[in-house]
């Protein structure tokens, strides 16, 4: 059973569409209604896994969803991402950190204009976030996963280091 798990790490997995597929339909038992922090970052999952993902953010939809921790970096997401994610935000109102580094976003200067259809979604991603998530304290939209990676053990903004917890031993 896992109602009792608070922290999920699956970061680095290769997932891609057919892990999120399998994880769609553990997440659609409810078995995980104290998760906190869930680190999806490296996995490939594209827009078609994020979707596949995003019940384990929602949870239930009449209430707001424990999560305060999500990492996606390092996956391929894009504008659709966004508007997946949009759909979303308004049960995660206790996340405090959201890392997207390293996803085709186009949230950088090196990023191309975007047209008409993807600055609507982009800015209604950003209205849900402000709307939202109100408790957000740290969101990485970086091109380069390589400062604000979750996946390394120096990195201890992301997901702060947890007493006798493994990854954050040398950081506690």
């Amino acid at each position: 059973h896992l109602s009792l798990l608070q922290r999920l790490s699956l970061d680095n997995n290769d997932l891609k569409l057919s892990g999120a597929q399998v994880l769609g339909k553990v997440w659609a038992m409810q078995l995980h209604t104290q998760l906190r922090a869930l680190d999806l970052s490296a996995n490939a999952l594209g827009t078609g896994g994020l979707i596949y993902a995003l019940p384990a953010l929602t949870m239930n939809r009449k209430k707001t969803s424990p999560l305060t921790h999500l990492g996606l970096e390092k996956n391929g997401l894009c504008f659709g991402s966004m508007q997946a994610l949009s759909k979303v935000m308004p049960s995660l109102g206790n996340l405090q950190v959201l890392a997207l580094a390293g996803n085709r976003l186009p949230f950088d200067s090196r990023h191309p204009s975007a047209g008409g259809a993807e600055v609507e979604e982009r800015d209604a991603f950003i209205l849900a976030l402000t709307t939202h998530c109100r408790a957000l304290r740290y969101l990485d939209f970086a091109p380069s996963s390589a400062v604000a990676s979750t996946n390394s053990p120096k990195k201890s903004v992301i997901y702060p280091p947890v007493p006798n917890h493994p990854r954050h031993a040398a950081t506690a």
